[in-house]
């Protein structure tokens, strides 16, 4: 592939640098940049490249160091240089995605996003950046779903939890209660915080009513429209007055909000203990956020509460989730009476509209509508396009098909990329709307926003995401709009506003009637004229278009709030929970990323909820073994089992023997298993962890037969080692462990691994081979016997490996699971050993897993090991075992041969990416990637070699 050229031709044109020199640089470099010293950053950055220009590290952090300062011309270019020298290298090719994306190239970036995934499954970030792509393309569901899985990844980034939420509200299938659901589950899975020692009413300070506004958007923003006229309005002879202005960009619009405030606190970037130390010391009554889960905002961190009376406001239709947040302000059509169970807060009901739009500088007067002119209808939907479900595009189809003659204009940022607007015009194709009746255009800029709206004789509105500030901007020109309503604010925007202008009619119930509406509106053109005339008056005389009004019904709600009791029952409340099944799986995925902090959360709000959900149980039981120990896993699960029916469930059966195998109850571990019940269907799934555990439990019950065995042969062993006191602690476990005089160790050094290996293959006495890497060890004293009975059987074995290579990585597969077993470090001072499969010998196997391979002579003559390969980790080993299976030669897993590797003992990033890459490119049909954690298995605790053996004995009955 091209970039595989370029990267081959840089690297073949790049001087000789001393690594050390480079890397102390870099370190320098680093440390400003860590330092916030982002001058000082760049200028060694530069010295990297002076003397190592193709070094991606340096390429990609100068770039995004150019980044802060706004050279982002220049970031670009080095992002991508990054990625061309090393399209291994993911963080440069997802800045280089994010570049591309930020210059409307999204389509490109998509593709860059997608192979960066292969590389690195896990990261968070990277499916992040995907979903922002499939949302900004209005494709709505796919974006949730990848930042579901972001959010999963890295469970405690808040980002990706609240993009998540975010793009939740504009899914069609999403309903309003498991809305909540979603929310309340991100809220009650945080971490506690504990509460700030907010004073209590009758120790605050004496004076006016103290009221701050938190929010990012104290700017040329959209919450503007909605916050400057409450500011105008408030009565400041009874208000005081406190403003906490997130963002650090500030304009005219900043300064105008900063003049209506008694105290103006700027504070980007600002640590959450300062922020609350500044918002304590100004001894709040009331905070009011105006963020949600928008932007960039401290919603999560006012579970300390903050101030006596907390509310939510204006900036985020659904609920925060946080049931410390007292009040959301809403009216009493947005959320009449019954849905309660929808909100985490209570709700602060205002007589006539939760919120007051009015551009308070001047804007034309509506125009006529367009329709008088132009003989034709022209309906309009500005704004976000993801909002745009499935069912809005067919009632559109269905609205068009009916006015003759009409057309449809949509307004939308995303359509600055041509891949966001192919891909959304494809969706309207697909849903049977004729592209020659549709315009898909920009948005005007702000000057002649208010005056594009004389092109539009009404508005679609969307569903279930209403529009907000674009349904304000067109009824203040006079544009009415035809709106479907749902349960909740987030769904009710629309009907709220025209309620309060006194047009009910043009709220519909369901799709049929949204059309119908639609379609009655659009044929009578009276009284879209009508309409246009009186619109702008209406709104200067209600509390939606009166700074004035609405402030005073704001005021006299803070009030009722400040004087009711913050201790309120909900108990009677119906609110929905997210399924059992979900919120295992969830707790599951958070597990492997090994986060059992919040597994240990997620498990937790399970079981508050669903008591009996034997998976919760058991995957606490697993956490706390991993925090505290055995015993503490033991005794929870036990706790929990008193209360299930017997015989107990196949999975908690199997988790109580496998921890009382842990503590060493081997005898109740044997009663439990001889008497495990599992269900038909299940059997296979529970197969392998029975047998493993019973061979543990037997082994370790029975008298042990510690009898080595020697086979009939000669063993030459070949390691590659630099190191004198590693070679020196190899041959010691050798000797330990393999009888005398049935061996010879060899050692090769200085040069590859490859080349030692054909080097010792001409010292070598015997027929029989074996590769050692200097990070394995032989445990099982066993060894020698199993390795020439598989030998008389087999041209070429190992421990483990897979029937299908997949990639370098000789685990990945997907289906099934790899075979035979590994001995690997726990991470807690114990080797494990993991168990892939139970059969003694794994036949058919394509590559095995390279850390130990015995082999005939005559395989290496067969298929000769690659000389040019580098020593990263056993990947040369492995591709050599794929390649002799690839000629015919008979590859077997003997897991019995009780082989132990040292996975911690792992190359830098860059020597992986690079030789996997090229493993990749050699044979075409692996794919490259990066994750490198071997897969756990069935996995248990072992005690020593000896252990080993004897468990492996039993296991696979290695002593017939």
């Amino acid at each position: 592939m091209f970039w595989g050229l370029v990267k081959t031709l840089f690297a073949a044109k790049r001087p000789a640098v001393a690594v050390s020199d480079v890397g102390q640089l870099l370190a320098k470099a680093g440390a400003h940049r860590d330092k916030g010293q982002v001058l000082e950053a760049i200028e060694a950055f530069e010295a990297v490249l002076a003397i190592d220009p193709y070094n991606p590290v340096a390429m990609n952090d100068l770039a995004a160091s150019l980044m802060i300062l706004g050279r982002e011309g220049e970031a670009r270019l080095y992002f991508e240089k990054a990625a061309l020298v090393d399209d291994t290298f993911v963080p440069a090719q997802v800045n280089y995605a994010a570049s591309l994306s930020e210059s409307y190239e999204s389509a490109r970036a998509l593709e860059i996003l997608q192979d960066a995934r292969k590389l690195m499954p896990d990261a968070g970030y990277i499916d992040s950046a995907m979903a922002r792509i499939k949302t900004s393309w209005g494709e709505a569901e796919e974006g949730r779903e990848l930042f579901l899985s972001a959010w999963l990844k890295e469970f405690d980034d808040a980002r990706f939890a609240e993009n998540y939420l975010f793009n939740s509200c504009s899914v069609e299938s999403v309903s309003s209660a498991h809305l909540y659901a979603e929310h309340a589950f991100w809220a009650d899975t945080l971490p506690d915080i504990g509460l700030a020692p907010v004073r209590d009413g009758e120790e605050r300070r004496s004076g006016r009513i103290r009221i701050g506004y938190l929010s990012p958007d104290m700017r040329q923003h959209s919450v503007r429209y909605f916050f400057r006229p409450l500011l105008e309005g408030h009565d400041r002879d009874r208000f005081e007055i406190y403003a906490y202005y997130e963002s650090g960009a500030v304009d005219a619009q900043t300064e105008l909000i900063r003049s209506r405030c008694d105290y103006f606190r700027h504070i980007p970037g600002l640590m959450d203990a300062d922020f609350e130390k500044i918002v304590l010391d100004d001894d709040l009554d009331i905070l009011v956020e105006l963020a949600g889960h928008t932007s960039v905002n401290r919603t999560g961190y006012l579970r300390r509460r903050l101030a006596r009376v907390q509310m939510t406001a204006l900036g985020y239709p659904p609920t925060t989730g946080l049931s410390q947040i007292d009040y959301k302000v809403v009216d009493k059509h947005a959320a009449p009476e019954g849905t309660e169970g929808f909100y985490s807060e209570r709700l602060l009901r205002l007589p006539n509209t939760f919120w007051c739009f009015n551009p308070l500088e001047p804007t034309p007067d509506p125009a006529p509508p367009p329709s008088v002119e132009k003989g034709y209808v022209t309906f309009g939907c500005y704004g976000n396009i993801g909002k745009v479900s499935v069912s809005m595009l067919a009632s559109w189809r269905e609205i068009l098909e009916r006015v003759p003659c009409s057309r449809l204009i949509i307004k939308s940022i995303n359509f600055q990329d041509h891949s966001s607007r192919e891909h959304f015009a494809s969706r309207m194709v697909g849903a049977g709307i004729e592209l020659a009746r549709v315009d898909l255009v920009l948005p005007d800029q702000p000057a002649a926003l208010f005056s594009s709206y004389a092109e539009i004789d009404l508005i679609l509105d969307t569903f279930p995401f209403n529009g907000g500030t674009t349904s304000a901007f067109a009824l203040w020109m006079g544009v009415p709009l035809v709106t479907l309503q749902g349960d909740i604010l987030l769904s009710r925007m629309g009907s709220s506003m025209l309620r309060e202008v006194g047009l009910q009619d043009l709220i519909a119930d369901h799709l049929d009637d949204y059309v119908e509406r639609a379609v009655a509106l659009a044929t009578d053109t009276q009284r879209l004229v009508d309409i246009r005339a009186s619109m702008r008056t209406k709104l200067l005389a209600s509390p939606l278009g009166n700074g004035q009004l609405y402030a005073s019904q704001f005021e006299a709600a803070c009030l009722v709030a400040l004087e009711s009791d913050s201790e309120v029952d909900f108990s009677d409340v119906e609110r929905e929970v997210l399924p059992e099944s979900v919120l295992v799986e969830r707790a599951a995925t958070v597990y492997r990323s090994g986060n059992y902090g919040a597994v240990t959360r997620i498990v937790r709000y399970c079981l508050n909820r669903y008591p009996k959900c034997l998976e919760a149980h058991v995957l606490l039981a697993r956490v706390l073994e991993h925090q505290e120990g055995p015993q503490q896993g033991y005794d929870s699960l036990v706790a929990a089992s008193q209360s299930m029916e017997r015989p107990l469930d196949p999975q908690v059966a199997l988790a109580l023997a496998r921890l009382q195998i842990l503590l060493g109850l081997n005898v109740e571990a044997m009663n439990g298993i001889d008497s495990f019940v599992a269900p038909t269907e299940d059997a296979e799934k529970y197969a392998l962890s029975l047998r493993v555990y019973q061979a543990v439990a037997r082994a370790r019950t029975a008298k042990p037969d510690t009898t080595v065995r020697s086979g009939e042969g000669f063993l030459s062993v070949l390691v590659h080692c630099d190191s004198d006191a590693k070679f020196a602690e190899i041959s010691q476990g050798l000797k330990a462990i393999l009888p005398p005089q049935s061996f010879e160790l060899l050692r090769g050094r200085a040069v590859s691994r490859a080349v030692s290996y054909r080097q010792l293959l001409g010292q070598a006495r015997s027929d029989l081979i074996v590769l050692l890497h200097e990070d394995v060890a032989i445990l099982s004293p066993d060894f020698h016997r199993q390795a020439i009975l598989a030998m008389e059987r087999f041209d070429v074995v190992g421990p483990a490996g897979t029937r299908q290579l997949l990639s370098p990585l000789w685990f990945e597969v997907d289906e099934g699971a790899p075979s035979g077993a590994l001995i690997l470090p726990s991470g807690g001072g114990v080797d494990e050993l993991c168990v892939y499969s139970s059969e003694r010998y794994s036949e058919d196997i394509e590559a095995l897993e390279g850390g130990l391979i015995v082999a005939r002579r005559s395989a290496f003559a067969a298929v000769e090991l690659d000389e040019g390969a580098e020593d990263v980790v056993c990947l040369a080993e492995v591709e050599w075992s794929f390649r002799a299976s690839q000629a015919g030669l008979r590859l077997a897993a003997v897991p019995g041969l009780g082989v132990a590797r040292r996975v911690f003992d792992m190359p830098r990033d860059d020597q992986w990416r690079r030789y996997a890459m090229t493993l990749a490119e050699k044979h075409a049909r692996l794919r490259a990637s990066k994750s490198r954690v071997v897969p756990q298995g069935v996995s248990i605790p072992l005690r020593s070699g000896l252990d080993a053996m004897l468990v492996l004995r039993t296991l696979y009955l290695t002593d017939q």
